[in-house]
């Protein structure tokens, strides 16, 4: 990829691509009443106001070995900025895996909704 511009080009389209294809199964699915989905959909779309507490609660347990340390990891936790929670994660992840964890552009533009797979007109603008 490095020594083909162009070839690199076609394998960062074909990511693109599928990324849009995932992406947009993801939104089918969310539609259908898959909760899972519509979860992940959320945490990713508006994590301001969809967070995963379960997540923040792993971070604490990562962090404590006793109740009072545990409550004071829970808070810090709860008080961790969007890089800081992923690092933490990464780091518990690798840690029980030995993998590192996978990543996304969490500073790249928000993507627009995907259409709907089933043909017909567009989906309104609100």
């Amino acid at each position: 990829m490095n020594s083909d511009p162009k070839f690199a080009e076609e394998v960062e389209r074909a990511e693109m691509e599928a990324n849009e294809t995932v992406e947009n199964a993801l939104y089918e699915a969310a539609l259908s009443g898959n909760v899972v989905a519509a979860q992940v959909w959320l945490y990713n779309r508006m994590p301001d106001r969809w967070k995963d507490k379960r997540a923040a609660t792993a971070i604490a347990q990562a962090f404590a070995a006793s109740g009072t340390e545990m409550e004071a990891a829970r808070a810090r936790a709860a008080g961790l900025s969007e890089e800081d929670f992923y690092a933490a994660m990464e780091g518990i992840h690798r840690r029980e895996t030995g993998d590192e964890a996978p990543t996304f552009d969490a500073g790249g533009p928000d993507p627009e909704s995907p259409p709907a797979l089933a043909p017909g007109p567009p989906p309104e603008q609100a």
